[in-house]
């Protein structure tokens, strides 16, 4: 017996049943690439300024901690 069971259901195409993997992670792999790009300037600009590895990544980190408080603070989907 088939899974579906209804036409409306029957009429539904789709490429594959779980969907595209590479297409559904696409968006979440090309925004961590942007991520890391800037965290490398980021990080490489603090070592300019005389920084070692381990303090550039402790400012690192508390910047992407600022960041994600700020949109936490004034995101309209959690009030």
């Amino acid at each position: 017996m088939s899974r579906f069971t209804t036409p409306e259901v029957a009429t539904r195409q789709r490429a594959t049943e779980g969907g595209s993997y590479l297409m559904t992670s696409m968006p979440a792999l090309r925004a961590s690439e942007i991520v890391r790009a800037a965290a490398r300037a980021y990080l490489a600009r603090k070592q300019a300024e005389g920084k070692s590895r381990r303090e550039a990544i402790r400012c690192l980190k508390r910047q992407l901690a600022r960041v994600v408080f700020n949109t936490l603070k004034t995101s309209t989907a959690l009030t």
